[in-house]
């Protein structure tokens, strides 16, 4: 997120967190010509086996809404797998790819591929714990 942060203020945008009120995406971005509601990914998953990127429903669905609006952010990290910490994220080197709403609904496909398992709690589990 700190990295989107700063990107959009170099771009003259003014960002906020938005990630906690279930709008679909995790920054409003704004200035006075433009409003960009970003979702946010991350990884470091190596090229070769990064093929998918999950989506949930509440951000399918922002994007659905204001295509003209919605941007998703993909950081990807370049890490050692064998060396992931705090330390070793703040100081990799990274590469940022920004795509519209317009291009996420024309050029990807957009498909449901998970299930939910419902209600998860403490109590349920109780008997699973090992």
């Amino acid at each position: 997120m700190e990295i989107v942060f700063n990107f959009e203020k170099s771009n003259g945008r003014f960002p906020e967190e938005v990630h906690t009120t279930g709008v679909g995406y995790d920054i409003l971005s704004k200035n006075q010509g433009e409003e960009r509601h970003i979702e946010v990914k991350a990884t470091s998953e190596l090229w070769s086996t990064y093929t998918w990127l999950p989506l949930y429903k509440n951000e399918v669905q922002a994007l659905k809404n204001f295509p003209d609006k919605f941007y998703l952010y993909i950081v990807k990290f370049d890490l050692d797998r064998n060396n992931r910490n705090e330390d070793s994220l703040n100081s990799a080197d990274y590469e940022l790819f920004i795509i519209n709403g317009q291009n996420l609904l024309n050029k990807f496909k957009i498909t449901q591929e998970t299930y939910s398992l419902s209600p998860i709690s403490r109590k349920k589990l109780t008997d699973y714990k090992q």
